[in-house]
């Protein structure tokens, strides 16, 4: 019998034969029950009995205690990790093995370091349990990874040398454009071209086997970078008119509609947003635990990068499409209405303001102690004091000058409307060389291997030798900022598809 009674009678009793005839099925249920008069009084004498004791006071008999909860076995301790991976830490560009790598097991509070050959053995509690790893070698990347191993019980960890990666528009915090620590030669064989989803106005942002990058049919988009394999891909409400920031995991983008959004580099979920800003055109720029940028209403903002609250706001009364640069614990930015500043970065104060005429419209660079910055409607460019803000030299270039400059072993690099490439000393001003493009310039520049590229509105790029102004590459794709580039890929934003070349060594 089971615990619900046999098949047919859910009571539990004897199903009667078939044969069995309706009259013997009444006579066993008459002879089933007790006679009513018997019936009947046993439950008066009941009665009686009770009601006797009741008057005679004496006490009740008291009711049982309640059953109490069914008892439950002792919560066992999470069981002891009885399971090996084997983690292997690789140079995520040359795939060699990373040494005394040290790794902390944030899922156990445990750590190891890598061997010799790069590897390290995690004790789990089940074979293809998932982890979260913090890897600690200096050079490298160093943020939360999650790891889950194969069949094999193998798991691969790769490692990215901060300095080649372009994780932020102008490669780093001064907005030189140049990444000294790439030492490739010209754009190679092409591995990918991406599908036509919307004009690109800024450069891919390249780290950790990334391209990140937005398009003006309102998506972010993550690709491998590698092959170009999509990762993930975001719609949102408005266009962009910037290039993403990246720090640890997280990407951080702002929107003409008013908004900055920060979203893990990895599955593209948002981390923060926050929309109580005016429209921007500002790439964020990360330093520290702080995120800057400015906006169309005016203000100057620094968010805090781990939550996205306001750390502080300052307003220049003026419009700003500018981005901010750093150095040295200062902000520098330009607005509408021909004003450069610099600001305190912990506070926003005020340090220093410099006129121009025109709109301060791109985004300054710095270097030795000089900070340059373009005018577009003055048609000039103006380098100050860093410290102090003095003017130290301006030039007029002949038309709109929206292009942000490179600056690279003490030469400014920058374009105007006129179709002219310059090539200017950072002391003085004065112009080492000059192209004639044939299509006006808008975009910034970037330096990769000692050649310098740009593009123009006639959607033609240019690599020039930026020591002699000497072609050295062309290609019949991009309108606005080209090139982004690592130790092993070469990124070109074209007009509306990103193409990204294996580039040539040495």
């Amino acid at each position: 019998m089971t615990a619900h009674g046999a098949p047919g009678d859910r009571r539990g009793g004897t199903r009667p034969s078939s044969g069995s005839s309706t009259g013997d099925r009444s006579a066993a249920r008459r002879g089933a029950r007790a006679p009513r008069p018997a019936r009947f009084l046993a439950l008066a004498g009941l009665i009686v009995v009770g009601v006797g004791l009741a008057g005679c006071g004496s006490p009740a008999s008291p009711p049982p205690p309640p059953a109490g909860p069914t008892p439950t076995a002792t919560p066992s301790p999470l069981a002891p990790p009885s399971h090996q991976v084997t983690q292997t830490v690789v140079d995520g560009s040359t795939k060699e093995p990373l040494a005394g790598v040290r790794l902390k097991v944030t899922t156990f509070e445990t750590a190891v370091q890598t061997d010799a050959e790069g590897t390290a053995v995690v004790e789990t509690q089940w074979a293809r349990q998932p982890l979260w790893i913090v890897p600690s070698y200096e050079g490298y990347s160093s943020f939360p990874l999650k790891t889950r191993a194969g069949a094999d019980g193998r798991a691969t960890i790769p490692l990215y040398r901060t300095v080649t990666q372009w994780t932020t528009w102008g490669y780093d915090a001064a907005r030189t454009h140049h990444a000294a620590a790439l030492d490739v030669g010209l754009p190679g064989k092409l591995l990918w071209k991406s599908p036509s989803w919307g004009m690109l106005e800024y450069p891919a942002t390249l780290a950790y086997g990334l391209a990140i990058y937005n398009v003006q049919h309102r998506y972010m988009v993550a690709r491998r970078l590698s092959d170009g394999k999509l990762v993930w891909k975001r719609r949102t409400n408005s266009n962009f008119a910037s290039q993403p920031a990246v720090s640890g995991r997280t990407a951080y983008f702002t929107l003409l509609s008013g908004a900055v959004r920060a979203i893990d580099c990895f599955s593209g979920h948002d981390v923060w947003r926050r929309t109580a800003i005016g429209p921007s055109e500002s790439s964020p720029l990360v330093v520290g635990d702080l995120v800057y940028l400015g906006d169309w209403h005016g203000n100057v903002w620094a968010f805090d990068k781990r939550n996205g609250r306001v750390r502080w706001r300052t307003r220049l009364g003026a419009k700003i499409t500018s981005s901010a640069a750093y150095a040295r614990g200062t902000i520098y930015i330009g607005r509408y209405g021909g004003a450069a500043y610099a600001l305190d970065a912990r506070t926003g104060a005020v340090r220093w303001r410099a006129g121009g005429a025109g709109n301060f419209y791109g985004t300054p660079a710095l270097a030795q102690g000089r900070v340059v910055f373009p005018n577009s409607s003055g048609g000039a460019v103006y380098c100050y004091s860093a410290s102090s803000g003095r003017l130290l030299w301006s030039r007029s270039l002949g038309g709109y000058v929206y292009s942000s400059p490179a600056i690279w072993r003490g030469t400014v690099y920058l374009g105007s409307y006129t179709g002219a490439f310059y090539a200017l000393d950072l002391r003085t001003g004065r112009t080492r060389w000059s192209f004639a493009s044939g299509g006006a310039i808008s975009g910034g520049p970037s330096v990769v291997g000692g050649v310098v590229y740009f593009s123009n509105l006639a959607r033609r790029t240019y690599g020039l030798d930026a020591r002699t102004g000497r072609v050295r590459w062309r290609f019949s794709e991009g309108r606005y900022a080209p090139v982004s580039a690592t130790d092993t890929a070469i990124a070109v934003a074209a007009y509306d598809r990103l193409y990204v070349f294996r580039p040539r060594r040495g």
